[in-house]
């Protein structure tokens, strides 16, 4: 489902063109077709209240929704998995993971919230070369935590908070606090809305 012509049709194409593996079927979030749906395939794009609500209507028919997350919109991700959505995946997607994602959704071996946002951090983790310390606290940091509260939260010293954001800092090529908020926005660790920018470090 989209409203946008261009990421529908190619949507389409992308089904279309993935063997016998799956039929596509066009048509409205209030249509009664949809409970009959095996998967749906959700566009976040441009995403407003009334698109949420529809997505809230899907996910309460217990049909598996896999999402289309626009980047760098991924607080309309965090959101999305909030609200029930079974797997996620970016504009990005090739054919076969996007077929793959709904044969997972289809067959009910998606996995969970906490577990996908356990893999991610990991993943993103490994990729940056962050310790576990350093992403607890650049976490903790985007979410709009001093750093006397993460020494408190992490039963850390000022001067070890300290030392974890500039060796984090340096990892992800931030220099100051909203730099590194930004980043952890755009790689998915804080929702916008709820990131600030506390006191210098």
């Amino acid at each position: 489902m989209s409203s946008n012509d261009v990421i529908r049709s190619g949507l389409a194409q992308l089904l279309d063109n993935s063997n016998d593996r799956t039929a596509v079927v066009h048509t409205a979030a209030h249509d009664g077709h949809l409970r009959d749906a095996d998967v749906v395939v959700y566009d976040l794009t441009g995403s407003s209240a009334a698109d949420q609500d529809d997505l809230a209507h899907l996910t309460s028919l217990r049909t598996p929704v896999v999402a289309l997350q626009p980047y760098p919109r991924s607080d309309l991700g965090e959101d999305a998995r909030a609200s029930g959505v079974t797997e996620l995946v970016g504009l990005d997607v090739t054919a076969a993971d996007l077929v793959a994602a709904i044969e997972r959704a289809a067959a009910g071996t998606s996995r969970g919230l906490e577990e996908r946002r356990s893999t991610y951090r990991a993943e993103l983790q490994e990729r940056v070369g962050l310790t576990d310390r350093e992403m607890d606290v650049l976490e903790l940091v985007a979410s709009g935590r001093t750093n006397e509260e993460i020494a408190q939260l992490l039963f850390l010293s000022i001067n070890s908070v300290k030392s974890y954001i500039r060796s984090a800092y340096a990892k992800i090529g931030a220099v100051t606090r909203p730099q590194a908020i930004l980043w952890a926005i755009e790689n998915g660790l804080a929702h916008p809305e709820r990131a600030s920018e506390p006191a210098r470090d």
